[in-house]
């Protein structure tokens, strides 16, 4: 992993920088207050995120701004990996919003806790480490001066516990706790199971009991299902004889029943023969006393001509009426006219004098009107009596016609009648004979019927026995069933038993195997497990503690070179310290000799990591902080020296130091002004 650009905005005071590293040594230089840590915890901030207590979002944000953004560019097994982290002020606090990562241009958006998963992945963190602080970045690539100083300085079992989680052996005192929980659960275990099978022995036996009683059942249920199927086989022959019986009786009922039809209808038939012979005899009588009738002629036509031409004649009398009242009307007003102008001496319409003159022609002309009127009435007149006269002679003769009429019609129907009387007199006289011949035949049917039923005599009394005795083969076959039900019942409640029984005992038996498995598994645990687990961690402990403590005093040798100090490790990787042949202690110690001890610590505590958690992504990446707080001018260019040594392809330092310059491949020289930082 190589930095290769940082860009922070409203990050602390910052308001916005961008920063481009390169490979080999590069310095941060300038006063303190500068800014020059800032960029370190950006970096980490870019990476990991916030942390609780180390790194918040207050410490980051810039007073007075609502948000904040870190985009960090790094070069990565030749990929180009970019990550941008925001921040947001809020009225609960100062959150992170979803962060972006893209590689090789390709990216998306994630949550911060994906991002932190997706880092971890790339820098090929161990996984179980996500959920801890970042203590391989902190103890690899970026270590506060003060925090390695505070580790030398603590309590032992702290340190201790620290770098275990560091070199992420931690695990081992984890496993062995987890060992002895894991061993006293399955002690437990083992007493749970060991009740639960303390009666198998007796459900064995039980089961073997119901076993053979099952055997024995099975041979009783074998022997009552023969003895089921024969008295089976009796009820069904006694049924099939009561069946026989039941049609024989049902053909007699039948023949019963015809008999009583036939002899109804017989007695039907007598009665209608005789109702038949009482009408003979009364319709013979009176097809005797009808009178022989001619045939009529038929004067229909005629009556209907006449009934035409008086029509005829009423509708002329009608339109001569009308005329003689026209006439009268119009004689009537000629003479008002004339009345009425010999009285009238000027005009109602003009109002001139009407003189005598005038008066006498419309006299003279009303009155030829009136004779006028006069002549056609008498001529009118005397058409309408002659007319009057001819109808009512028409009407006379109509009346006649009708009267002969209705006499036709009359002898028709009497004539219609007799012939109808004849006709019903030969159908009865025909039924009679049809009738006669019918009753002859039912009473041979008749003989014939009562001959049958005399051959059923004593049917239904050997009926009534084969009822007793199938009676009898039922309920012996019904006894049978019982007792093969019974017997059925019980091998299904032994069934059922043998089947929990069963059950029990295969549970029990797997219990046992677990008892077994499990006390195995304790003595393997106790005895195998968790003493191979200490002597793993004996040997990584070890290993790591020869390496580390190589490195350590290899360093502060370098760093301390002249001074009569020498440093090693314990076995729980604490600093001791002699000087002058006398054992001191790392309080006693000056300000440079401190920076010395803890930097020599943090650099070989660098290297112990990169061997023993192989395959990480971070090794040729290291930051220091002040490394060289207190350091005479000989000892920083030691420091030269050291990081020659430990070949990184980017060391990245923050100092303010002028010494370092001398071998610093980029210097990046930060200035503040106006509480605002910027790159001079």
């Amino acid at each position: 992993m190589l930095l290769k650009s940082i860009k922070l905005e409203n990050i602390r005071s910052f308001l916005k920088q961008e920063i481009h590293f390169t490979e080999g040594i590069s310095l941060l230089a300038g006063d303190i207050g500068a800014g020059k840590s800032t960029i370190f915890q950006s970096i980490e901030f870019a990476l990991f995120g916030l942390k609780r207590g180390e790194l918040t979002g207050n410490t980051l944000l810039r007073n007075g701004k609502d948000q904040a953004s870190i985009e960090l560019t790094f070069t990565l097994q030749q990929k180009e990996i970019f990550i941008k982290r925001s921040l947001k002020r809020t009225p609960t606090g100062i959150n992170q919003e979803f962060g972006y990562l893209s590689i090789n241009s390709k990216g998306q958006e994630y949550t911060s806790s994906e991002l932190k998963q997706k880092i971890f992945e790339l820098l090929n963190y161990p996984q179980e480490t996500l959920t801890k602080k970042s203590l391989i970045y902190r103890y690899t690539v970026y270590t506060p001066q003060e925090e390695m100083k505070t580790i030398l300085s603590g309590e032992a079992e702290d340190r201790m516990e620290t770098l275990r989680r560091v070199f992420n052996i931690d695990k081992y005192k984890r496993i062995r706790e987890n060992s002895k929980i894991v061993s006293s659960k399955l002690r437990e275990k083992r007493k749970e199971y060991a009740g639960k099978i303390y009666d198998l022995e007796d459900k064995r036996k039980l089961l073997k009991e119901k076993q053979n009683n099952i055997q024995e059942l099975n041979v009783l249920i074998e022997k009552i299902i023969l003895e089921v199927e024969e008295k089976k086989k009796i009820r069904e022959e006694e049924k099939q004889n009561i069946q026989e019986t039941e049609e024989q009786i049902n053909q007699l009922n039948t023949l019963k029943k015809n008999l009583s039809l036939q002899e109804l209808t017989l007695k039907n038939k007598s009665l209608t023969l005789e109702r038949i012979k009482k009408e003979i005899e009364i319709i013979s009588k009176e097809v005797t006393t009808l009178p022989l009738l001619i045939e009529v002629k038929n004067i229909k036509p005629e009556l209907k001509r006449y009934q035409d031409l008086i029509t005829t004649i009423e509708l002329h009398l009608k339109e001569t009426r009308s005329k003689i009242q026209d006439l009268k009307t119009k004689k009537k007003i000629s003479e008002e006219l004339i009345n009425k102008i010999s009285l009238l001496d000027t005009c109602p319409t003009c109002f001139q004098n009407v003189n005598e003159t005038h008066k006498h022609l419309i006299h003279t002309r009303e009155q030829e009107k009136i004779q006028t009127s006069d002549q056609h009435l008498k001529d009118i007149l005397k058409e309408e009596n002659d007319a009057d006269f001819g109808l009512e002679k028409l009407k006379q003769e109509l009346h006649q016609l009708q009267e002969q009429d209705k006499q036709a019609e009359i002898t028709k129907i009497k004539k219609e009648e007799a012939e109808k009387k004849q006709t019903t007199l030969n159908k009865l006289q025909e039924e009679k004979e049809k009738i006669q011949k019918e009753a002859e035949d039912l009473q041979n049917i008749l003989a014939h019927l009562t001959q049958e039923i005399e051959t059923y005599k004593n049917l239904e009394i050997n009926y009534e026995t084969l009822k007793i005795h199938y009676e009898q083969a039922l309920k012996k076959e019904q006894e049978t069933k019982i007792h093969h039900a019974q017997l059925f019942k019980e091998k299904e409640l032994e069934t059922k038993q043998i089947f929990i029984l069963t059950q029990e005992v295969e549970e029990k038996e797997k219990i046992q195997l677990q008892l077994q498995h499990s006390t195995t598994l304790q003595n393997w645990i106790e005895e195998t497990f968790f003493t191979t687990m200490e002597s793993i961690e004996l040997q990584v402990l070890q290993r790591i503690h020869h390496n580390f403590n190589v490195l350590f005093q290899k360093w502060f040798k370098l760093l301390i070179e002249g001074e009569i100090l020498t440093v090693k490790l314990d076995k729980e990787l604490t600093p001791l310290l002699e000087q002058n042949g006398y054992d001191t202690d790392y309080s006693s110690l000056s300000g440079g000799e401190k920076t010395a001890a803890a930097l020599a610590y943090r650099l070989a505590l660098n290297q112990a990591i990169n061997d023993v958690v192989a395959n990480i992504n971070t090794k040729n990446l290291i930051m220091l902080d002040e490394p060289t707080d207190g350091f005479s001018t000989e000892q920083v260019q030691k420091l030269r020296e050291v990081l020659q040594e430990l070949n990184m392809k980017q060391v990245i330092i923050v100092s303010h130091e002028q010494e370092i310059e001398s071998f610093a491949n980029t210097i990046l020289r930060l200035g503040k002004k106006d509480h605002v930082s910027t790159i001079i």
